[in-house]
C-alpha cells in the first residue's frame, strides 16, 4: 500500500499474478504499445489496427485470448467495452493500470 496524493487515504496496488516478461508476446506488445501512444485508450479496432499494423482477427486473438492462451483482458493489462452509437457499436480498449505500468517500465 501507498499514500495517495490526492487525499490521506492508503490505496492497494495489486501485485502480478504473472512473469509478464515471460509470457508477453513481440505482438502484445505491439498492441499495448499502440493503445499507449493513442493516449492509454482507443475507440474501435479499425483505428488500432490502423495504428498497430495489424489485421483484426490477430489483435482480437492477443485482446481475447483462446482457450489455452490468456489475452491482455486475462492478464488485466486491458479493458474492453462495447459503446452504443447512433449507427451501432464501438468496441473501446484501453489499458488497465497494470497495462500502463508495464508499457512505461519497458521504455
Amino acid at each position: 500500500m501507498i499514500n495517495s496524493n490526492f487525499s490521506n487515504s492508503l490505496i492497494v496496488i495489486p501485485t502480478p499474478k504473472f512473469y509478464y516478461d515471460r509470457i508477453i508476446t513481440k505482438i502484445n506488445l505491439r498492441i499495448l504499445n499502440s493503445i499507449a501512444g493513442a493516449g492509454g485508450v482507443i475507440y474501435g479496432l479499425d483505428r488500432l489496427q490502423h495504428i498497430s499494423g495489424l489485421m483484426k482477427p490477430l489483435l482480437s486473438y492477443h485482446i481475447n485470448g483462446r482457450d489455452n492462451t490468456k489475452g491482455l483482458i486475462d492478464l488485466g493489462l486491458v479493458w474492453v467495452e462495447n459503446k452504443k452509437k447512433e449507427n451501432g457499436t464501438i468496441i473501446v480498449i484501453g489499458l488497465t493500470a497494470i497495462g500502463e505500468l508495464f508499457v512505461t517500465n519497458r521504455k
